[in-house]
């Protein structure tokens, strides 16, 4: 009944505040339409929102009497503010009686799932700590459980003056009991695929453990190992088994081994050391461009052939020069002649050009072209023809 009469007064608020703006508009006429003026449009929209208001608020206070369900209704509505309250009061009580448990001295780095429910920890909260240690994680600080997800910072407070974190060799120790609790059956493991949070439950040390890591790095470990063997191994066995390991890396050639970079395929270029499938496509893609090489330092030009990587594997390239296929620049299209790595479109253009007057007898004609000018002639020189003749130069009289 109360809610009526709320609504009933807030109708007769809107009412009187209505009936105050028209009088304040009848005598303020100029005002109200230079301040608050409104198009027919508008007018229109603004009554229509006003009376949709107005019935809802009448619907509103009408429901509970219309419909037995829509009492129901506005009894839910009401309930709903008690219903959480009571949420929070019951939750603020586990917490109460939970700070009444006797917590015994506890190291955070080995305990139980079932040990945290004991203590007062709820189990989802307790299941992410011990996942949290399962893959490899630790404290070194009591207060550093509260990056524990879902632990509140009270539950931390309580906790913290019983929190008492042992050292690492007991810690080993206690995460290799657990491990062997849990794992009853030995299985076969593989150290390439294995990381440092298995190799901790192992009961491996600091050194032991980066001992491997690295190694990893440049070898396979060629054998698997069942549990049960590597609980019991030491560095000395670390060392023994690294002996046994197979260099990732082989070097594909011996000292005799050439090839002749104007013919050599994609496969032949990976028998070198340090060259791999991108690397020899792009020395046989630059060969295409330019028609073939004229030397191996023009492996240089590539951008991922390195000077480090050239110096490696000079020893085994030879190079025919016979191979070359140049550019006839007689009969040779302006787009034939720019594409060429050595070339570029004003020096194209200017051959064509030269070409319309007469033809080239020689291929050092070019070098008259003004864009010639400052080219290493012993770099282009290779890759041009007048015709049948690669190179053919004036003869001095």
């Amino acid at each position: 009944m109360w809610r009526f009469l709320i609504y009933l007064v807030f109708l007769q608020k809107l009412v009187a505040e209505t009936i105050f703006l028209s009088i304040f508009a009848a005598f303020n006429t100029k005002m109200w339409k230079d301040y608050i003026s409104f198009s027919r449009k508008a007018q229109k929209g603004l009554f229509v929102l006003c009376t949709i208001i107005v019935l809802m608020i009448i619907f509103r206070t009408l429901l509970p009497f219309i419909t037995p369900s829509g009492k129901a209704v506005v009894e839910n509505l009401d309930s709903l503010f008690f219903k959480t309250e009571t949420s929070n009061r019951r939750i603020a009580e586990e917490l109460n009686s939970s700070s009444n448990i006797d917590i015994p001295l506890f190291d955070p780095n080995s305990i139980s799932v079932e040990f945290l429910i004991d203590i007062g920890i709820r189990k989802p909260v307790a299941q992410n700590w011990y996942n949290y240690l399962s893959k490899g994680g630790s404290f070194s600080k009591p207060e550093e459980i509260g990056k524990i997800y879902g632990l509140d910072s009270a539950t931390v407070r309580r906790l913290v003056p019983f929190i008492k974190i042992t050292k690492q060799i007991e810690r080993t120790v206690l995460l290799t009991d657990n491990f062997l609790e849990q794992k009853t059956k030995s299985y076969s493991i593989d150290l390439n695929r294995t990381d440092s949070a298995q190799l901790i439950q192992l009961g491996w040390n600091s050194t032991m453990i980066d001992s491997i890591m690295v190694w990893k790095k440049s070898a396979w470990v060629s054998h698997r190992y069942h549990s049960s063997t590597l609980l019991q191994w030491n560095i000395d066995s670390l060392m023994a088994m690294k002996a046994l390991m197979t260099p990732r890396y082989k070097k594909k050639t011996d000292d005799s081994f050439t090839i002749e970079i104007n013919s050599a395929d994609t496969s032949e270029w990976m028998l070198l050391k340090g060259i791999g499938t991108v690397i020899s496509r792009q020395i046989v893609s630059y060969r295409r461009q330019l028609g073939g090489y004229a030397s191996i330092e023009q492996l240089l030009e590539i951008e991922l052939v390195s000077p480090v990587l050239f110096n490696d594997i000079k020893l085994h390239l030879t190079v025919d020069s016979s191979l070359i296929e140049p550019i006839n620049i007689n009969t040779a299209s302006v787009r034939r002649l720019r594409n060429h790595p050595y070339l570029d479109f004003y020096k194209a253009q200017a051959i064509v050009e030269h070409r319309k007057k007469e033809k080239f007898v020689s291929i050092d004609q070019v070098l008259n072209l003004e864009p010639f000018s400052n080219v290493q002639w012993e770099t282009v020189s290779p890759y041009l023809s007048v015709g049948n003749l690669k190179i053919k130069k004036h003869e001095d009289n």
